[in-house]
């Protein structure tokens, strides 16, 4: 199966974190379930919350939700900075 997302542009916002934690967090910050993602990674469902768990002890969060939280942060000032950028 072919990814539906380019995940490139997310890489560098939390560079603690490998390609794939990151590929997991994106689709799991947009609302994809445990299945949904590991069927669109193809990879097992233990394996998303691996990376999910990895991820947040990385930056030390409490829960996932805090994880997202600091996903979108990261995500909304690097596209403001892009769009400071280019006006």
């Amino acid at each position: 199966m072919k990814n539906l997302f380019n995940f490139t542009p997310y890489y560098s916002l939390l560079p603690k974190l490998s390609k794939r934690e990151i590929e997991v967090l994106v689709l799991s910050s947009f609302g994809f379930s445990v299945n949904e993602i590991a069927l669109e990674l193809n990879i097992s469902t233990g394996t998303v919350n691996v990376h999910l768990c990895n991820a947040k002890h990385k930056y030390e969060r409490d829960t996932y939700g805090d994880l997202r939280a600091l996903f979108y942060f990261k995500f909304y000032n690097a596209s403001l900075d892009f769009r400071n950028a280019n006006n």
